[in-house]
C-alpha cells in the first residue's frame, strides 16, 4: 500500500502548500488533508493487525513490538524537530527577531510555568499534543483551560507546537498501546463498536459541536477508523490472502484511487466523509493484495512519514527565502528531497535494526 500512503501524504502536503504565495486557494482534487489523515489511521490498523498476527507471536514479542514502534516514530521525528529548532534559533540570533515560530514563542513567554512544561513535553515527547487543539489559552493567567474565554484575540494553544501536524502521531501511539487488546476482540464486537462510534460522530458533528476537533481529532472517533483497519485486515486474511490477482482486484484498486482523486466534488462534506471511509475500508485488502510483494511499492511508501513530518517546515522556509517562479513546485521538490535524505540516512539504518530485532524475536519464539 505504499503508493496509497504516498498519495495520502502528498494530499496533506498539497493542502498545506496552498499557503505558499502564488498557489491556488484550494486543492481541486483529492480527499483533503483531514480525510487523508483518517485513512492513514485505517491503514495503520490494517498493518498493526497484520504484524501482530504474523510477525510478533513469541513470548516477548509484545515488548519488541513497542520498541520497534518507538524506533519507527521517534528518530525521524527528533531529527526534523531539532533541525527546525536549530534553524529557527539561528535566524532569531542573526535577525534579532523570530522568523519562524514567532507566534509560538510569544504565547510561550506569556504562559505560566505549568503550561510551559506541558507544551515542552508535548513538543519533545509527542504526548499531549492532541489536547492542545481542544484547550484554550487564558490570556489573564497564562494557563490552559476548557472553555476559557478567548479574549483579546489570543491564539489557540496548539500554536505553541513546533510541528502541529504531529498530533496525529500521538494518536497513532495511543492506538499502538491499545492494539494488542483490540486484535483479541471478535470481529462482531469490533463491528458493533465501529458502527456505534461512527453513529455518535455523525450526531456530534451535525448536532452538537461545530469545531473540527470532533471531526478529525477526538481519539474515540479516530479509534473507530483504526478498528476498521483491523477488520479490513481480517477480510484480507480470511478471503484474499491466497487469491490470484485478477481483473477484479485491478478494477477495485483503480476505482478506489479514482474515487479518492475525484471525491472533492461531492458537495455534502458529511456524506463525502463516510463514503470515503467505506471505499477505503472495502478497497484496502485488494490494494494490499496487489502491492504486498513489491519492493518498489514499499520504498515509495517509506517516503510518506518523512513527507508528513517535514512539509510544514519546508513550506515556511520557501515562503521566507524563495521569491522566484513556481513556488509550489519548488516547495514540493524540496519536501521530497529532504524526505529521501531522511529515508536513506535515518529510516533505513533504523529499519535494519528493526529487521534484526524481528529475526531475534522469531528465533526466541522457536527456541
Amino acid at each position: 500500500m505504499g503508493i496509497l500512503r504516498l498519495f495520502l501524504a502528498l494530499t496533506v502536503c498539497l493542502n498545506h502548500i496552498i499557503h505558499v504565495p502564488g498557489s491556488v486557494a484550494e486543492v481541486p482534487f483529492g480527499p483533503g488533508a483531514s480525510l487523508a489523515v483518517e485513512i492513514f489511521f485505517m491503514i495503520s490498523g490494517f498493518y498493526m493487525a497484520l504484524i501482530l498476527g504474523e510477525k510478533y507471536t513469541g513470548t516477548k514479542s509484545l515488548r519488541h513490538f513497542y520498541k520497534n514502534r518507538f524506533l519507527r516514530i521517534y528518530p525521524a521525528y527528533f531529527f526534523v524537530l531539532v533541525l527546525y529548532l536549530l534553524i529557527s534559533f539561528w535566524l532569531r540570533i542573526e535577525r534579532g527577531h523570530w522568523v519562524f515560530l514567532s507566534e509560538a514563542a510569544a504565547m510561550f513567554s506569556r504562559s505560566d510555568w505549568g503550561t510551559q512544561i506541558y507544551t515542552t513535553v508535548a513538543n519533545f515527547l509527542l504526548v499531549g499534543q492532541d489536547a492542545l487543539f481542544l484547550l484554550q489559552h487564558c490570556p489573564d493567567t497564562g494557563g490552559l483551560g476548557l472553555g476559557c474565554a478567548d479574549t483579546g484575540g489570543t491564539l489557540p494553544p496548539w500554536m505553541m507546537l513546533v510541528m502541529p501536524q504531529a498530533w496525529s502521531i500521538e494518536l497513532e501511539m495511543l492506538f499502538y498501546l491499545l492494539c494488542p487488546l483490540l486484535v483479541r476482540l471478535k470481529t462482531r464486537t469490533l463491528v458493533i463498536g465501529v458502527l456505534a462510534l461512527l453513529s455518535i460522530k455523525m450526531y456530534v458533528i451535525n448536532k452538537v459541536a461545530a469545531g473540527d476537533y470532533f471531526v478529525i481529532r477526538f481519539p474515540p472517533f479516530e479509534l473507530a477508523l483504526f478498528a476498521m483497519g483491523i477488520i479490513s485486515y481480517r477480510a484480507y486474511r480470511d478471503y484474499l490472502k491466497y487469491t490470484v490477482i485478477n481483473r477484479i482486484v485491478y478494477s477495485i484498486v483503480f476505482f478506489m484511487f479514482s474515487f479518492l482523486f475525484l471525491c472533492s466534488w461531492m458537495p455534502n462534506e458529511s456524506v463525502r466523509m463516510f463514503v470515503v471511509y467505506f471505499v477505503a475500508f472495502y478497497s484496502m485488502p485488494f490494494v494490499f493484495r496487489l502491492s504486498r510483494d513489491s519492493k518498489v511499492d514499499r520504498v515509495i511508501g517509506d517516503l510518506s512519514y518523512p513527507i508528513y513530518l517535514v512539509h510544514q517546515a519546508v513550506i515556511q522556509m520557501v515562503v521566507y527565502w524563495y521569491s522566484g517562479p513556481y513556488p509550489v513546485a519548488v516547495a514540493l521538490c524540496i519536501v521530497i528531497i529532504v524526505s529521501l535524505f531522511i529515508c536513506q540516512c535515518i529510516q533505513r539504518p533504523i529499519e535494519s535494526l528493526r529487521a534484526y530485532r524481528r529475526v531475534s524475536v522469531k528465533q526466541y519464539a522457536v527456541s
